[in-house]
């Protein structure tokens, strides 16, 4: 009977032992081998002769979640027509405040919202003339070798036109006893190629009269003639006038041209001397000047 009691004592503990192995839960699955570290350099051995731990090499960072597709915009949905009936106009659109982006546009010293600087407006710019002047007086000495003394007065009249004077006083003559008194009186038009008067290069004709009375003399036979000699005087000439200053300055003006005395020939004789005006040799006379003064 007591083997009995064993027996099944023991099959009474197999029992218990297999329902308690099947009431446990199963092990969690194992983790996957972690890759190999990369190789390090070999550290430097200690004093005791032992290896240093390897160093820990730090997780890789999350990767960022994706993002999220961009909204699409409804397309846009024309306005309902409306036929036989008046639509409103569309409502009016004005640029922000502040000044706009880029340079001020052309003409305008500021663009929209811009201010001046603080501080007195600029003076205006006024326009210049070109050049200087518009009057001139000069004295000429280059006829005093004919026995002339000559002045001239220049007028600009508009751009490059412009009218001269020329009075002179006839004092003597440079023939051998003759003697002539007198004077004369030019009027001269001029064109400048500059286009401007009184500065540059010109072109004038001259209308002009000279009277004066003539006296030739002997005087080995103590005989004189006098006679009055008078002609108009037409000619050309070209030359140049350049005024040094701004507002006002020196004047230097010449020029040389010819001459033509439309009188008739005069001839006249005082015992074995006789001279002869305004024929074919003496009627084309030399119109040379050289003008000294201020201009303004």
């Amino acid at each position: 009977m007591r083997p009995r009691i064993i027996a099944s004592a023991l099959v009474g503990a197999s029992l218990a032992v297999s329902t308690m192995a099947l009431a446990q839960p199963a092990p969690p699955p194992a983790p996957p081998p972690a890759s190999p570290p990369p190789a390090q350099p070999d550290a430097p051995p200690s004093s005791d002769g032992s290896q240093p731990p390897p160093a820990a090499q730090p997780a890789p960072p999350p990767a960022p979640p994706p993002a999220p597709p961009p909204p699409t915009a409804p397309p846009p949905t024309a306005p309902p027509q409306t036929w036989g009936v008046a639509q409103p106009p569309p409502p009016a659109t004005y640029p922000p405040p502040g000044p706009p982006a880029g340079p001020a546009p052309q003409g305008y010293a500021y663009g929209y919202g811009q201010f001046p600087p603080p501080g007195p407006p600029p003076p205006p710019l006024e326009p210049k003339e070109p050049g200087c002047c518009r009057f001139a007086v000069r004295f000429d000495p280059f006829d005093l070798l004919f026995r002339r003394l000559s002045f001239q007065a220049e007028l600009a009249i508009w751009g490059p036109l412009a009218v001269e004077a020329e009075p002179s006083w006839i004092f003597g003559s440079s023939a051998e006893n003759l003697d002539m008194s007198g004077g004369a009186l030019q009027a001269n038009f001029l064109v400048y190629f500059t286009g401007h008067a009184l500065n540059g290069f010109y072109a004038k004709a001259t209308v002009g009269f000279e009277a004066f009375s003539a006296t030739l003399t002997d005087p080995e036979l103590h005989k004189t003639a006098t006679d009055d000699i008078a002609s108009p005087i037409i000619g050309i000439a070209i030359g140049s006038s350049n005024v040094f200053g701004d507002e006002y300055g020196f004047n230097l003006a010449g020029g040389v041209g010819i001459g033509y005395a439309t009188a008739d020939k005069v001839t006249m004789r005082a015992g074995r001397y006789e001279v002869v005006f305004y024929d074919k040799t003496s009627a084309i006379q030399l119109l040379a000047s050289l003008g000294l003064g201020f201009a303004f």
